[in-house]
């Protein structure tokens, strides 16, 4: 057999280790007739450890959905940590990140059965987002299934009526996005390509972020740039900011793109000055998110 399973508990918290590969066959019964028994035994908190699954075939994954669907039918929870790279990337394509909760380390996961993820509107297009896991530092990562965005929270005890967006990504193509990171100053950055087909993506961030704006835009990570592209990035930057300000910084951009711009401001050829920019507007705006009250 090439999965290995192995019980313990901490707590009311029934944690299931798994070593190996789930593929179909002896693997996904042994793993489905282990969560059956759990259940059988009225646990109702079951915690599957995937730091040790190397490989998850289409029978394995049917299997860990059925599990799922068992534990929720017996009004028990199951809940995902640890997952590897590999496996990371199998729930995001398959999205199974908007249907699992998924967590980063065991404490937070243990946690979470006592105090269960928030649910809360998307920032972008103010749908309800599913959350999707904790991290070490307790912010909650959501996942919103109309517009694809992924985007943390912070967690506060106990939560109050909005919460506060920490960071935000909104993909384009596959491994490119653009990814916000709130703070004192908002920092937008295009990783990958920014084109006819990635720039709507980012005029719809844009106009996300609360008013008035503090920003960065920051192309140390974007590979291409199309010139229609680029004559259209600086009047998206001065439209409708009110007394806001946003600079764009060129710094590690490719020189054969830097042509597309005339360096003047609110373009900088360095990421300090374009910061230094915007240093004395006061911080950014908050940008916060509601919770579902039911």
């Amino acid at each position: 057999m090439l999965l290995t399973i192995s019980t313990r508990s901490a707590d009311d918290v029934i944690i299931v280790d798994l070593d190996g590969s789930i593929t179909l066959g002896q693997e996904s019964t042994a793993l489905r007739d282990i969560i059956r028994s759990l259940l059988e035994d009225n646990k109702k908190k079951i915690l599957l450890n995937m730091a040790k699954v190397r490989y998850i075939d289409s029978g394995g994954n049917g299997t860990l959905v059925s599990a799922y669907t068992a534990a929720r039918n017996a009004n028990a929870i199951l809940k995902f940590v640890n997952l590897t790279r590999k496996i990371h990337d199998l729930f995001q394509v398959t999205r199974l990140f908007t249907v699992y909760e998924v967590f980063d380390d065991e404490a937070s996961a243990i946690r979470s059965f006592q105090a269960p993820l928030l649910h809360c509107y998307c920032p972008v297009c103010r749908s309800l987002a599913k959350p999707q896991f904790c991290r070490k530092d307790d912010s909650q990562v959501h996942s919103c299934g109309k517009c694809d965005s992924q985007f943390s929270v912070s967690y506060s005890q106990p939560p109050q009526r909005q919460l506060l967006v920490m960071r935000l990504l909104m993909q384009t193509y596959r491994a490119e996005y653009v990814e916000v990171s709130c703070g004192a100053a908002f920092t937008v950055s295009i990783v990958g390509r920014l084109d006819l087909f990635s720039f709507p993506t980012l005029s719809r961030i844009w106009a996300s972020i609360p008013t008035p704006r503090k920003v960065l835009i920051d192309l140390r990570r974007t590979s291409e740039i199309d010139s229609s592209v680029a004559n259209a990035l600086l009047p998206l930057v001065e439209g409708g900011k009110g007394d806001g300000k946003a600079v764009i910084s060129v710094e590690g951009l490719a020189k054969n793109y830097l042509g597309l711009f005339q360096v003047l401001p609110p373009i900088y050829t360095s990421r300090g000055e374009a910061l230094a920019a915007i240093e004395g507007i006061g911080d950014a705006r908050p940008w916060t998110v509601a919770i579902d009250s039911h």
